[in-house]
């Protein structure tokens, strides 16, 4: 059975990502600034999901990665395949990848604040 998604590209495994696919000047000019560079699926997956390209902020290698979960209160992250380094999406920094991947973030903060200070107990007036 063959690849059926109008969504994405089937690749193998991320090597072969990012040996044949990624170009050679994305390569090169990878900062540790995160950069979607498609959806794929592999062998074995049932869906797809957003592939990132990105220079490790430890060990300096550049890195394809797609994101996993969960991390910091349910964040997605994406992980240095050398050093195993983790970049963290906290969802007030990351919100377009959260989208992208049609996947909830979790509260912000300031959202819990928000959410704390609305349902604190309060006394009551004297009457």
């Amino acid at each position: 059975m063959g690849h059926e998604c109008p969504d994405c590209t089937f690749v193998a495994d991320v090597e072969t990502l990012f040996t044949f696919i990624v170009k050679r000047e994305l390569k090169e000019t990878a900062t540790n600034k995160l950069e979607f560079i498609g959806k794929f699926t592999m062998t074995g997956w049932v869906g797809h999901s957003g592939f990132y390209i990105f220079k490790c902020f430890d060990c300096g290698d550049v890195c394809v990665d797609y994101p996993h979960g969960y991390r910091d209160n349910g964040c997605l992250y994406v992980r240095c395949d050398r050093c195993r380094y983790e970049i963290v999406f906290t969802p007030d920094r990351y919100k377009d990848v959260y989208e992208r991947e049609k996947v909830v973030s979790p509260p912000t903060l300031w959202q819990e604040l928000k959410y704390f200070w609305k349902n604190r107990p309060t006394r009551e007036s004297p009457i």
